[in-house]
Formats: C-alpha cells, sequence, structure tokens
C-alpha cells in the first residue's frame, strides 16, 4: 500500500504542483500581449518543459523517461485552467476596464523576479541533491 502511494504522488500530484507553482510563477511574464488561447499555450508549454527538466535531469537513470510521461496530463490541466482564467478576463471583463487601461498585464518586473526566485530555488535543490549523494 505504501509503495502505490508513493507512486501515486510521484505521477500525479508532483507534476501538478511542480506545474502549479512554475505557471503561476511564469503567468505574469509570458505573452502578456498575446490572445488567451496563445497565451495560455505558451504558460503551460513551458511549465511542463521546465517539470519535465526536473524529472530528465533530476531522476535516476532508470527513471528519467518517466517525467516528461507524467507531466502531460498536469501539462492539459495547466492549458485548461489558464485559458480558462485569461479567457475570463479577456471576454467578460473586457468591457469594464477603464479607458487608457490595457487588458493585459505588461508589469513584467514582478514576473522576473519570481522568476529569477525559482531558478535560485533549483539551484538550492540540485546543490543539496549532489552533496547528499556525494558527487
Amino acid at each position: 500500500m505504501t509503495e502505490t502511494l508513493v507512486i501515486v504522488i510521484l505521477s500525479v500530484v508532483a507534476p501538478i504542483a511542480i506545474i502549479g507553482v512554475v505557471s503561476w510563477l511564469l503567468h505574469s511574464v509570458i505573452a502578456l500581449n498575446s490572445p488567451p488561447r496563445i497565451r495560455a499555450q505558451w504558460l503551460a508549454g513551458v511549465s511542463y518543459v521546465v517539470t519535465s527538466g526536473f524529472w530528465f535531469f533530476g531522476g535516476t537513470a532508470g527513471e528519467r523517461w518517466q517525467g516528461p510521461l507524467a507531466a502531460i496530463p498536469a501539462g492539459l490541466l495547466a492549458f485548461w485552467f489558464w485559458h480558462r482564467e485569461f479567457r475570463h478576463g479577456w471576454v467578460e471583463e473586457g468591457d469594464t476596464l477603464p479607458d487608457g487601461v490595457k487588458l493585459a498585464n505588461s508589469d513584467w518586473k514582478v514576473g522576473v523576479v519570481a522568476l529569477i526566485g525559482l531558478v535560485v530555488a533549483a539551484l538550492i535543490k540540485t546543490i543539496v541533491l549532489r552533496s547528499a549523494v556525494g558527487h
């Protein structure tokens, strides 16, 4: 039972959590002035690549192929979620904006800071894992 639970967590919950965090951090940086579908595609795609990279480059030799496969449903879920959010804002709230305010958020500085934080966290994780293994 415990081994099955670990497999479910690693193959279902972990990719959803990682893609969720990565896409949340990147949503204020990627394709800000694009239509909702294109913006959601970019966001889900980059989040999928980052999540797959965690497994591919950080996993054990025999399990590296599982990361990209396990992250596919989470990537599709992220696309659905962000497309729904962006479409809602694009269609339903477009008329309520004050004059002179654009629909897309172009405050990219906050997004860059969040992206730098993600990179630093990934580097710390890599250093800790490599020092624990003894490389």
